[in-house]
Parts: C-alpha cells; sequence; structure tokens
C-alpha cells in the first residue's frame, strides 16, 4: 500500500510539472507543488562522498561502504518488489524495514559480518543526512533531503543482534610469549608487527587501537600512553591515559623503535604496499601473520588450540587473544576490576575515576608493573 501511494504521488508530481511547463498549468500562490522524496541510495552516495572529503574514507574504503549501500539498496527492492532500477524513496526507512533487511539476511544464509555492515552504513547515512537537514533548519535553508523521517539515536533497535558465543578459555602469558618468540624469528616479518605484539602483551589494546598509535601519544619519560581510539562510541569519546609497564620499555628494540620516529604514526603502511600515502598509519592488520604463528605453536605443541581459535567460534581470533590473556593474567593477581576495565576501555568508570583518578592511574601503574617480561627463550 505505501508503495502505491508513493507511486501515485510521483505520478502526480510529473503530471503537475508537465502542464505547468507548457503553461497549462497554473499554480496558485496558496499552492506549493509536492517535493519528490529524496531516495536511499542517493543519500549512501553522498554520505560517502562527505566522508572521503573530510579524509574519513580512503578510495578503497570508499569502494567498501559504496558496495554496502548497493547490498542494502537491494534488499529493499527485494523487498519491495520494486525493478532493479526503481528509486528508493527515503520515506521506506523505519525500524520495520531495518528488522525486514536482516529477516532477508538469515533466510539468505549471510555471514554475520554481512548482516551487520550493510545495515550498520545504511543506519549511519540515516543520521548523517538528518543531521544535515537539521542544520539546513538552523539556517532558515529548506532541507537537503526532503521528506527524510527522524532518524534513530539509539541503534539497538536497528541492528543485528551481538552472537551469544559459549564460554572461552584464555591463554596464559607463557602461550602468548610462545607466539611472540616465533615472530621474532621470522626474518620477512616487518619489525613494526613485532614491536606492535609487544605493546599489544603488555597494554591489552586491541589491535587496531596499537596500530592508530602516534609518536606524539607515547611519553617515555613518563612511561603513559594517550589511547586515542576505541571499538565504541563511548570509548572513543572517553580518551585516556595509561601507563606503560617498566619492562615493556627494557624490551629489545622497543624503545629505539619508538624513538626513531618524531611525529606521526608509529606503524606506517609497510615498503611493499601499493597505496598512496606510505607515512599514513596502517589500516591492515596483519591477521594472517599472526594466525600463522599461533597455528605453529599450535602444531609444536607449545599452546592448545581452543585458547586463539575456539570450537564454539566461527572465527579465530588471533590478535584478540594478547588483550585475553593481559585481563587474565590482572585477574589472577586479584587487580580490582576497575582497574583492569580502566586500562582495557571496557568501562566509562565513575565520575570521581574519570576525572580524579590519580588513584585509579596509580594503582593501574603497578598492574602493569606486575606484567614479567617476555620469555624470549623456549622452555626446556
Amino acid at each position: 500500500m505505501e508503495g502505491s501511494e508513493i507511486e501515485r504521488d510521483a505520478l502526480v508530481l510529473e503530471i503537475r510539472r508537465a502542464l505547468a511547463s507548457s503553461g497549462r498549468y497554473v499554480v496558485e500562490a496558496s499552492e506549493v507543488l509536492p517535493v519528490e522524496p529524496a531516495g536511499i541510495s542517493e543519500v549512501m552516495d553522498a554520505c560517502i562522498e562527505a566522508r572521503k572529503a573530510a579524509g574519513k574514507y580512503t578510495g578503497k574504503t570508499g569502494l567498501t561502504y559504496k558496495a554496502y549501500a548497493t547490498r542494502f539498496a537491494e534488499r529493499v527492492r527485494t523487498l519491495e518488489k520494486l525493478p532493479r532500477d526503481a528509486k528508493l524513496p527515503v520515506t521506506l526507512l523505519s525500524r520495520g524495514l531495518f528488522e525486514r533487511v536482516q529477516a532477508l539476511d538469515v533466510a539468505r544464509g549471510s555471514s554475520s559480518m554481512m548482516r551487520y555492515a550493510p545495515v550498520r552504513f545504511a543506519l549511519d547515512a540515516w543520521r548523517w543526512a538528518a543531521d544535515a537537514n537539521a542544520e539546513a533548519e538552523a539556517a532558515g535553508r529548506p532541507p537537503r533531503w526532503a521528506h527524510l523521517p527522524p532518524a534513530p539515536r539509539s541503534t539497538k533497535d536497528y541492528l543485528p543482534r551481538t552472537p551469544v558465543y559459549g564460554r572461552t578459555i584464555a591463554p596464559t602469558l607463557a602461550h602468548i610469549d610462545a607466539v611472540i618468540r616465533r615472530l621474532w624469528a621470522r626474518p620477512k616479518v616487518d619489525h613494526g608487527t613485532k614491536v606492535a605484539a609487544l605493546l599489544m602483551r603488555y597494554t591489552g589494546l586491541r589491535s587496531e587501537q596499537v596500530f592508530s598509535i602516534q609518536r606524539q601519544d607515547i611519553d617515555l619519560g613518563e612511561r603513559t600512553l594517550f589511547v586515542r581510539s576505541g571499538k565504541t562510541e563511548t570509548e572513543r569519546a572517553n580518551a585516556r591515559t595509561v601507563p606503560l609497564g617498566k619492562e615493556l620499555l627494557e624490551e629489545p628494540g622497543f624503545v629505539e623503535w619508538v624513538e626513531s620516529f618524531e611525529r606521526g604514526t608509529i606503524f606506517p603502511k609497510r615498503s611493499h604496499a601499493k597505496t598512496k600515502g606510505r607515512d599514513e598509519g596502517r589500516t591492515k592488520k596483519p591477521s594472517e601473520t599472526f594466525r600463522m604463528v599461533w597455528q605453529e605453536a599450535t602444531d609444536e605443541r607449545e599452546v592448545p588450540q581452543h585458547v586463539w581459535a575456539p570450537a564454539n567460534r566461527r572465527i579465530s581470533r588471533p590478535e584478540h587473544s594478547f588483550r585475553a590473556a593481559f585481563q587474565a593474567h590482572l585477574e589472577e593477581r586479584r587487580v580490582p576490576a576497575n582497574v583492569i576495565d580502566f586500562l582495557v576501555g571496557h568501562e566509562d568508570g565513575t565520575v570521581r575515576d574519570l576525572h580524579y583518578g590519580r588513584d585509579l592511574l596509580q594503582a593501574a601503574r603497578e598492574a602493569v608493573d606486575a606484567i614479567p617480561r617476555t620469555v624470549r627463550q623456549t622452555p626446556s
């Protein structure tokens, strides 16, 4: 019913415009010709171009999000029984539409990532367009995206539910050290990846957080690291300074690597990267390299496979296992939960912790200073 009403209104609009252009239809002063609804695909394309212009998307990233936009539009056309080239009016955007798109993906057997990414981007583009309309209204201009419904500010009811996984066992630091030994023994693995592995071991940060570190984020004298990125919006907003363990600074090559950079990223793109901006931070994580050395350590019976590739998970977690080992080690040492959460960025903490957290920072420093040095020799 909704689709037929939209088609009817569009036809009426087209007829009126044709008559008006031929002089056979005169618009009365009190009459305003209806404005055609903006298109969903046009909104998503404009969002991509705006983010590319702002430097948030590279050319390759833009192509990825364009694929997400195309995928979402195809799902909507299928649900609405519209031809391939039909315009999708923004008036279709609703919670119900997002639920139907997700149900269609489930029925088609799409992977969890491909069920999530296109829907997430479509929602982000909707919210971006709503912000553009709000700015236009505040400036006294007509809305940029006609007939756009109000966008939801909470994503809870619009995105696929997070999968519920079974329990897993975290690796020990001895397991992590077995992986690091093999990593450092490989001459073809670039030195930046090896240093990143040490940072992951000693800080418990996510790999993407480590690879986004800038030289100005590290204060070797104070032994601190400013964490500027995060997985969630809350964590990104709650940028924090965490202490670096004293043993990390004693690791061979770590300080020298950091000091070799004056400013900017300390993990530039690798020398064989065929992309522009060699001095920019790495965007492609060395997941396959980590997976390879984990598997080697498993084959040599130094590491059980379930700590990094549990059977109850479809995807292995070679990098995340460093984070899990860090937290498990601190828990075994009876480090308070709020200190661990502060270090790894799991919780906001109380207002007092956020703004007057000297005691928290000191407790965090004591915790990371208790992280033992990496064992570089294979235990006999």
